[in-house]
């Protein structure tokens, strides 16, 4: 068998048995060590050291010539039979590869579609390198940002392990204060505040400000996000003084570090919007929503689920204001670019729903609000389950209903 059919088997063995991608290694050869750096040159080399495994029947390819799958059986064996500085260096590569493969900025949906194939492979590596305290950093940021995928597909709980796993290693390897840690503080404060959990996420999110406040200073993006953080926390709270006050510290900062016309500084505008909603000062809550949805709409895009949850909060707005017909345009906006970033079965849908059940109630369209509601509460239930607040509120929408 040919060194390179050898190698690329023993890479294999760490990864997910099925579906691999053949991308992962014709894009990422950098991270090869010889000779199965300069074995794979193309896709005809590639597939010539694969013909060469399937020739021993180590490896299956896909009907679409896409992926190869090893059997966990011939994955165990070549695992076990390496001595330990082998196994130690071939893992290693596998970390590098899945790392270096892995996006830059994962909370953007338009990551998501590559990020998927990969996402089994990030996770049996980083289960066989987090013991073996193989590339702890390189994991720490895998597991940060296979936990961050996850919480914006509305896997929380996975999310949750996820991200508590990247502090522990953070915590036992790093200073305790290391940018990385306060990194998994607000990854960690901002998931458990999605969750319901606002006492612990005020904990987490409250150390990570402290954090970055000593290392950096209080002007700096990302004091900004941690101040934002914990405005919504607070908004959450019931301590709408507080929130704005976090908020508009938020947005002093943000427009100094990156201009009044960056996609985040349209995060804090709307968030800010959403709570002058809530203040009933409807006047200024309209300039902040609108000045986020031109921001948003200019930079990335009219299906972007950023203008998604403006024009949600400018259907509340309008609501407010008497003018229903235009507040349930914009609700059937946002539903319509979060069903499609999302599907029918996230959070950030089951909010539009209710609150377009609730519009076409006062619409007297009673039937139809039924549904959506009931849509909403479904939702709610399977991912936030009965006790969370969004789901209550739900259900007592819908019981109010008659």
């Amino acid at each position: 068998m040919p060194l390179e059919a050898a190698d690329l088997l023993r890479l294999c063995s760490w990864f997910a048995p099925d579906n691999i991608p053949l991308s992962l290694f014709l894009n990422h050869t950098q991270v090869f060590p010889a000779p199965l750096a300069s074995g794979i040159v193309d896709l005809s080399t590639l597939a010539t050291i694969i013909s060469a495994l399937q020739k021993y029947s180590l490896v299956e390819i896909s009907d679409d010539n896409s992926a190869i799958s090893v059997h966990r059986l011939i994955q165990t064996v070549i695992r076990e039979q390496n001595e330990e500085e082998a196994r130690s260096k071939w893992l290693s590569v596998a970390v590098q590869l899945v790392n270096s493969a892995s996006p830059q900025d994962i909370t953007d949906y338009r990551t998501w579609a590559d990020y998927t194939p990969i996402l089994p492979h990030v996770l049996s590596v980083v289960d066989y390198a987090e013991p073996l305290e193989i590339e702890l950093q390189s994991v720490e940021s895998l597991l940060t940002n296979a936990g961050l995928y996850l919480q914006g597909r509305a896997d929380y709980q996975a999310a949750l392990k996820l991200f508590q796993r990247a502090l522990a290693i953070g915590e036992r390897t790093l200073d305790s204060d290391n940018y990385a840690i306060a990194q998994s503080y607000n990854n960690l404060g901002s998931l458990l505040r999605e969750l319901g959990n606002l006492p612990q996420a005020r904990f987490y999110l409250e150390k990570a400000i402290a954090i970055n406040e000593k290392v950096y200073g209080t002007e700096h993006p990302d004091v900004a996000i941690g101040y934002n953080n914990l405005g919504l926390l607070l908004q959450d709270l019931g301590d709408l003084p507080n929130a704005q006050f976090y908020f508009q510290k938020a947005i002093s900062i943000s427009e100094k570090a990156l201009g009044t016309d960056h996609p985040n500084v349209a995060i804090r505008y709307n968030n800010l919007g959403s709570l002058l909603l809530d203040l009933g000062d409807l006047p200024n809550a309209r300039i902040y929503i609108e000045k986020a949805i031109a921001i948003n709409e200019k930079t990335l895009g009219m299906d972007h689920p950023s203008v998604a949850q403006s024009y949600n909060n400018l259907g509340l707005l309008l609501n407010q204001l008497g003018d229903l017909l235009n507040a349930r345009t914009y609700f059937e906006k946002a539903i319509a670019i979060d069903e499609k970033v999302y599907g029918t079965d996230h959070p950030s849908v089951a909010i539009s729903y209710n609150n377009l059940g609730l519009l076409l109630n006062q619409l007297g369209d009673l039937p139809k609000a039924r549904t959506y509601l009931e849509k909403a509460l479904k939702i709610l239930l399977e991912k936030l389950g009965e006790n969370h607040p969004n789901t209550q509120v739900v259900r007592r929408n819908l019981e109010e209903l008659g």
